[in-house]
């Protein structure tokens, strides 16, 4: 069984060895940059929704969701209608 001194030596430096982990996890220049970033984006949401009031940017979003799915739907017909159009094997 090892000796109190000698635990609390290895225990030590285990701790250490964690602690140095964790602080080089945070100073990480990628990491610090994202909080920056995702800060800054949520920062800009708040203000929206202080400035324009919650209900009316919640429509704005949805209006371009609405907006976003139109163009997929319409860029995927157009597609279709080209491939059946163009397509020699296919018929009509």
């Amino acid at each position: 069984m090892k000796n109190k001194q000698q635990w609390l030596t290895e225990n030590d430096i285990t701790c250490r060895d964690d602690g140095a982990r964790l602080i080089s996890f945070f100073i990480n220049p990628i990491e610090e940059s994202v909080m920056f970033w995702t800060f800054i984006i949520f920062a800009i949401f708040a203000l929206m929704f202080v400035k324009l009031g919650a209900y009316s940017v919640w429509m704005a979003i949805f209006a371009g969701g609405l907006k976003v799915a139109a163009l997929v739907i319409i860029c995927l017909v157009i597609w279709q209608v080209f491939q059946k159009l163009f397509h020699k094997s296919s018929r009509l």
